[in-house]
């Protein structure tokens, strides 16, 4: 290793700039190679593994009905989930949830 430093030490600007590019090139080319040998192994790996279903997410539930409305908006809240703003502000105002529920 101590040689290669040595060598490397001697050489001009445009030795440097080729060897730059000769060692990039030789770089892309390795990891292609490794990309290739791992997509391979995953390849086999899902064949082995069968039909399961991995990496897909699962569909969003239904959505909740409303269950509490803004009489002056018209935006509603199922009740899950944080307080909506509108809500906080009118138990602010000491009103109850209850008075905004949808019957």
């Amino acid at each position: 290793m101590a040689s290669n430093v040595n060598q490397i030490e001697k050489l001009d600007m445009d030795e440097l700039l080729s060897l730059k590019e000769e060692v990039d090139t030789r770089i892309q080319q390795l990891a292609k190679s490794e990309l290739d040998t791992l997509q391979q192994k995953m390849d086999r790996l899902k064949s082995l593994a069968g039909d399961r279903k991995t990496g897909q997410r699962k569909d969003a539930g239904t959505k909740a009905p409303a269950k509490f409305a803004d009489p002056v908006s018209g935006k509603t809240w199922s009740g899950r989930g944080m307080t909506p703003v509108w809500l906080r502000e009118y138990e602010a105002e000491g009103k109850s949830r209850e008075d905004y529920a949808i019957k």
